[in-house]
């Protein structure tokens, strides 16, 4: 929401670039990718480069097509990450087998430390 209320769209949103300040402060950090929105925009179309796939909602991959909603997809995939201890999302599957793995409604499993609510708030970044 904070961002998007300044219209930014982080595109980039991972563990790797969150830092820990204290318990009950974070910071997001990394605006390489990140881009500002004009008042009458609601999406950002990539052109090309690297992208980081297992952290991508659909849209993004398949039209590299970035908005708020694609950073909430991120987001999620971030709260993975912390509540897997680092673990890395979709480890051992080929970026190549993300997309039809999306598209046949598969997510990343609950982990072990995460009550059911917090993993339905997981699931729900889309």
């Amino acid at each position: 929401m904070y961002l998007e209320e300044r219209r930014l769209v982080h595109r980039d949103l991972a563990a790797r670039n969150v830092l820990v300040k204290s318990p009950n402060h974070i910071k997001i950090t990394d605006f390489g990718l990140a881009r500002l929105l004009d008042v009458n925009e609601k999406e950002y179309n990539a052109d090309g480069g690297k992208m980081p796939i297992k952290w991508m909602a659909l849209e993004c991959i398949h039209y590299r097509k970035f908005t708020h909603q694609s950073d909430v997809w991120s987001y999620g995939v971030t709260i993975w990450e912390v509540m897997t201890f680092g673990g890395k999302p979709y480890d051992g599957i080929s970026i190549r087998e993300i997309p039809d793995l999306l598209e046949k409604g598969e997510r990343l499993p609950q982990p072990p430390i995460s009550t059911i609510d917090v993993y339905m708030v997981m699931v729900k970044c889309r």
